[in-house]
């Protein structure tokens, strides 16, 4: 028997990513949660990927610590695309993690959006 659904919001709708770099949502404690369930979307990516724009990590992270974070999942494998996801929980912390590289110009962005369910454990 499935656990009681919590409604997730991991990145509000819609959300713009703007510049190179690394970006990661708040650590969230889900040790009382067993499963996450999510559904994510991104825009196409704004930049010149013939010159190097590019989404290089769309990835969920967890961590035992808060301190010592390792991929978990993949939350999408391209942009301008969608992936519906689930997954067990086995560490306390979970959180997202984007990284972009930007074009000859220095421009990068994306605009996306990640939100699901997280199941209770069974006592």
């Amino acid at each position: 028997m499935a656990g009681e659904l919590v409604p997730l919001v991991l990145i509000p709708r819609f959300t713009t990513y703007a510049g190179k770099g690394t970006f990661t949502t708040v650590a969230l404690d889900v040790s009382a949660f067993g499963l996450v369930h999510l559904a994510t979307w991104a825009g196409p990516l704004l930049g010149d990927t013939t010159s190097g724009a590019a989404l290089t990590a769309a990835v969920l992270q967890h961590s035992e610590d808060g301190d010592d974070w390792q991929v978990f999942a993949p939350m999408l494998s391209t942009p301008n695309s969608h992936m519906l996801s689930s997954a067990p929980l086995m560490r306390r912390y979970l959180r997202a993690k984007l990284q972009f590289v930007a074009d000859a110009n220095d421009v990068v962005a994306l605009t996306c959006w990640s939100t699901g369910y997280l199941e209770r454990r069974e006592r």
